[in-house]
């Protein structure tokens, strides 16, 4: 460290300004580097964690309207409800799978916990399942009666 106090103070100077530039620098980039990944991180979480629950409960919301739907039908009598009732409820069978396909394919693009593979894996059964009960209920329900004209 002697050569460093033989030089000239504004050489002292200058010296040590320059590396405590060079010192910002490299604190600077390895801090843009590190935010990016931070980023990076962040966008998959959402992607992956938030948009998936904003599209299980999307399901829940649509399997709950189609139950409303089944017992509309069953409550309604005249034939044109009735089949406003069943359009609906293949309307959010529809969303369902539409949900249900999308959040499959995000999970087979992204490394899946075993967990989550697992319930898939038990979805489709379920589905199929709620499907044909809900298909079975229909041919007991009361027929559809055409109402009376008043006189």
């Amino acid at each position: 460290m002697t050569w460093f106090k033989h030089l000239r103070l504004s050489s002292q100077l200058t010296l040590a300004f320059v590396t405590l530039a060079l010192v910002s620098v490299v604190m600077g980039i390895t801090g843009l580097v590190n935010t990016a990944k931070a980023n990076a991180r962040l966008q998959d979480m959402y992607e992956n964690g938030v948009l998936a629950v904003g599209d299980v409960g999307a399901t829940r919301s649509q399997v709950l309207f189609h139950i409303r739907r089944m017992n509309s039908f069953l409550a309604f009598t005249d034939a044109a409800n009735r089949q406003k009732n069943l359009d609906a409820m293949d309307k959010h069978v529809k969303e369902i799978q539409r949900l249900s396909q999308q959040e499959k394919a995000a999970a087979r693009l992204v490394p899946a916990k075993a967990k989550e593979m697992e319930a898939w894996a038990q979805f489709d059964p379920a589905w199929e399942t709620y499907l044909a009960a809900a298909a079975r209920w229909s041919p007991w329900a009361p027929p559809a009666r055409t109402p009376r004209p008043r006189s």
